[in-house]
């Protein structure tokens, strides 16, 4: 799962280069932070015998954390 490409493509296109690749290198921070996150999260509730419902917990720490994300990127355009 992403972030909605078309916010991300709205806030891409207002940058110069400098700040299109600092937009890059963030965003491909934020995801391996997601994924780290929510990969810890899924292997704690793997060992705590959660099994099948770790995999539903990763999920949804998947979701809520794209959420959050795309409120941050949207106070990129609403600080415009």
């Amino acid at each position: 799962m992403s972030t909605d490409p078309e916010l991300y493509q709205r806030i891409y296109l207002q940058y110069d280069d400098n700040n299109k690749l600092l937009l890059e290198k963030s965003q491909k921070s934020w995801l391996n932070y997601r994924d780290a996150q929510c990969n810890e999260l899924m292997g704690s509730l793997t060992y705590g015998a959660l099994g099948l419902a770790s995999g539903f917990a990763h999920l949804d720490c998947e979701i809520n954390s794209t959420k959050f994300r795309l409120k941050e990127l949207s106070s990129l355009i609403e600080n415009q």
